[in-house]
């Protein structure tokens, strides 16, 4: 009896790792199965993004959502439900969108379309909307709407839409779609933000 005891004990701590590698193979099933819950970081390309490719997905998964955006004013909200309406197509360099005949958009691109849906002109480049501002002090926190750079005050490579709880959506690099990721990871080289909706700062009425 003691034997037989013994041998089922053995035989489930056997069955452990088994069920285990089961559920981290499902884990990392679902996540491949939905790119883009990736962040930027593992683009293919280092053009528009940071080189290293460290995976941070777990931190995306959930956060893939446009729902439930709590803009600071109508200006905002018009910004991101645009950007958001283009989630899905392709990154195109120079890309303008549909609008303008490309496929795709490029960041500054999507940025640049984004607000002028919102009735505001940006530049068209990630370097020039950066050094138009208003720039938000690294001391204030992120509102939904700003937008987040990446490089140096010389060399801006790469911008996004800042929507809240630490997510942007952006036109990350070739063969990524516009998506939503992370605003910041460990090898980021995030620079900073502008608000560029801060002359409709009027509340948003629901």
């Amino acid at each position: 009896m003691a034997a037989k005891l013994a041998a089922a004990g053995l035989g489930a701590l056997l069955l452990i790792p088994i069920l285990f590698g089961k559920a981290v193979e499902g884990t990392l099933t679902a996540l491949l199965a939905n790119p883009t819950t990736l962040p930027t970081h593992c683009a293919t390309s280092t053009e528009h993004t940071p080189p290293d490719c460290t995976s941070h997905a777990n931190a995306a998964v959930g956060a893939n959502s446009c729902n439930a955006i709590h803009a600071p004013n109508p200006t905002a909200m018009a910004a991101i439900t645009y950007a958001c309406q283009q989630r899905g197509l392709p990154y195109v360099w120079g890309g303008d969108g549909p609008a303008a005949g490309h496929t795709g958009f490029d960041c500054s691109g999507l940025t640049t379309a984004a607000y002028a849906a919102a009735g505001i002109t940006l530049p068209r480049t990630a370097h020039t909307q950066y050094h138009t501002g208003p720039h938000v002090s690294p001391a204030l926190a992120l509102l939904p709407g700003d937008l987040v750079f990446y490089g140096t005050t010389t060399h801006i490579h790469h911008v996004g839409l800042y929507i809240g709880t630490g997510h942007m959506i952006h036109a990350p690099t070739f063969g990524q779609p516009i998506q939503i990721s992370p605003h910041r990871w460990p090898t980021d080289d995030y620079l900073g933000a502008t608000r560029p909706n801060i002359r409709h700062s009027a509340p948003l009425t629901r």
